[in-house]
C-alpha cells in the first residue's frame, strides 16, 4: 500500500482540479526509491497510522505479515501473536503519535514471539510532518515499526567486522561459523581444523572483540552488520 502525494490545486478560473505541482514527479520517484531500498532490507519495516493501520510494509514485513509470524493484520491494523503484546504494541504506537518527547533515540522497544516462541523485537519510531501527504487525513502516516527477530543471520558477511577488530582470515571464517550457529566442535569439524585450534581462534576473537562470551559476541556483530537482504 502506498501514500500518495498529489496536491489539490486551483486553477485561475476558480474551479478546483488534481493537477500536478512541479516537484510531483520528483516526489512520486523520491517514494519509489525509498521503497526499493526498504525492500533490501531483511528487518521488517511497518509504516502505521492512526489506530496502528498498516500503510505500507516492506518485502520482509509482507513475508511475516504473510506467515502471520511475529506480527499479524488484524483488519487491517498492525497486532501481534498473543493479545497482551498487540496491547503492548498498540500502546507504543499510540504513545509514538501523541507523545513522542519521551521516546529516546532507539524508539519504544516491545517485545514479541514468533510461532515457534522465539523472542522477536519491534521498534516504533515517530514520523514526523514532511512534505508527504496523504489523500485522505486517516491515511497520514505517524509511526514506523521496525521488526527483527532475535536470531543472527547465517548470510551475515563478517569481512567489515574483521576488518574493524583486525581479525585474521583463520579468526573471522571461525566467526563466520560461530554466527551460523555451529558449536565449537562443529565449527572445527567444518573448517578442517582441531578443536583447541578453534578455542585458540575463539579465545583471541574475544579478546580482539572486548567480550567474554559468545552471547555477548553475536549481540555485538548484529549491532555492527546492517540487515541488508542479500541475494542466496
Amino acid at each position: 500500500m502506498s501514500i500518495a502525494t498529489d496536491r489539490i490545486y486551483e486553477e485561475a478560473n476558480g474551479v478546483g482540479t488534481r493537477a500536478k505541482a512541479p516537484d510531483d514527479d520528483a516526489k512520486s520517484h523520491l517514494v519509489e526509491a525509498l521503497g526499493s531500498t526498504l525492500d533490501s532490507i531483511d528487518v521488517g519495516v511497518i509504516i502505521v497510522a492512526g489506530e496502528a493501520r498498516i500503510l505500507h510494509a516492506n518485502q520482509a514485513a509482507r513475508r511475516m505479515l504473510d506467515q502471520r509470524s511475529p506480527v499479524v493484520s488484524l483488519g487491517g491494523c498492525l497486532g501481534a501473536l498473543r493479545a497482551d503484546l498487540t496491547k503492548e504494541l498498540r500502546t507504543a504506537i499510540a504513545t509514538a503519535q501523541t507523545d513522542i518527547t519521551h521516546i529516546g533515540a532507539a524508539g519504544i522497544g516491545v517485545p514479541l514471539v514468533d510461532k515457534e516462541k522465539t523472542a522477536a523485537t519491534a521498534h516504533v519510531l515517530p514520523l514526523g510532518p514532511g512534505p508527504l501527504r496523504a489523500p485522505h487525513p486517516g491515511d497520514q502516516p505517524t509511526a514506523a515499526v521496525f521488526v527483527a527477530p532475535a536470531t543472527p543471520s547465517a548470510a551475515i558477511d563478517v569481512g567489515t567486522v574483521a576488518r574493524i577488530y583486525g581479525l585474521t582470515p583463520a579468526e573471522a571464517r571461525l566467526l563466520q561459523q560461530l554466527i551460523a550457529g555451529a558449536s565449537l566442535t562443529e565449527a572445527a569439524a567444518a573448517l578442517g581444523i582441531s578443536e583447541a585450534t578453534a578455542r585458540t581462534h575463539r579465545n583471541h576473537i574475544f579478546t580482539k572483540t572486548g567480550v567474554s562470551r559468545r552471547t555477548d559476541l553475536l549481540v555485538l556483530i548484529s549491532r555492527l552488520v546492517p540487515p541488508i537482504r542479500r541475494p542466496h
